[in-house]
């Protein structure tokens, strides 16, 4: 129980931290879409469905590559605004 204390003290004086750990997720989400793991860029939804289906399955990887590049240098950004 002191460990999580202090984890949460940590993590609430700073608070910046937060966009690394989601970076980091994000990094490693874009990795299993160009690694080719299915469960990363296959939608549930029968829209997604759809729309892998109208473009193929090598242009959606490629347009959901590129949305989670963009939401990680977009994540990056504002860390290191944050952190000054």
């Amino acid at each position: 129980m002191e460990f999580l204390n202090k984890i949460n003290d940590w993590v609430q004086e700073h608070p910046e931290n937060g966009y690394l750990i989601v970076a980091g997720l994000l990094a490693f989400w874009l990795f299993c879409v160009i690694m080719g793991w299915k469960w990363a860029y296959r939608g549930h939804s029968a829209k997604s469905n759809w729309l892998r289906e109208l473009l193929g399955e090598t242009v959606y990887r490629i347009c959901v590559g590129a949305i989670l590049a963009l939401a990680l240098v977009c994540t990056l950004y504002l860390y290191f605004v944050m952190g000054k």
